[in-house]
């Protein structure tokens, strides 16, 4: 097997569901000013380039009401929370429950911060995305929660 083919099919499928009419994308809301997600955000849109999703920015979010009514406006179906540890400290419980009762039917977030991963996972987030995890798995079920048939 050769160490590109997970990412080759993923991007298939995606490419194929694109000229379907239906462009996978998922919403990033970025939370507090760019200095605070900036790296991260450059580093979960290229993961999700990788298995052929789209990185709909949305934000920056500095209060968690926002994030819910900037989500319903972006069209996408699923989210991705991006900003740094403090602000999930600070903000990520929230956003997650405001962006979930705002039809948001997959949420992940963009890292792992361990000391509050099960706070944010009570408040919603479905899946973290961070360095070294598994990402022909972690983009097989982004595509799974787009409704997308592996």
């Amino acid at each position: 097997t050769r160490l590109a083919e997970p990412f080759e099919v993923l991007r298939e499928a995606a490419d194929k569901a694109a000229a379907g009419g239906r462009p996978l994308r998922a919403a990033v809301i970025k939370l507090g000013p760019l200095s605070a997600h900036g790296a991260r955000r450059a580093w979960i849109g290229n993961f999700l380039a990788a298995g052929g999703i789209e990185a709909v920015d949305v934000g920056p979010v500095t209060a968690s009401p926002e994030a819910g009514r900037l989500f319903a406006g972006s069209g996408t179906e699923i989210a991705c929370i991006c900003g740094s540890d403090a602000d999930y400290a600070l903000l990520g419980e929230t956003v997650a429950g405001v962006l979930k009762q705002a039809g948001a039917r997959h949420l992940s977030l963009a890292g792992r911060p361990r000391p509050s991963e099960a706070a944010l996972q009570a408040a919603g987030v479905d899946l973290f995305i961070y360095s070294g995890c598994d990402a022909p798995d972690v983009l097989g079920k982004l595509h799974a929660a787009l409704k997308l048939a592996p």
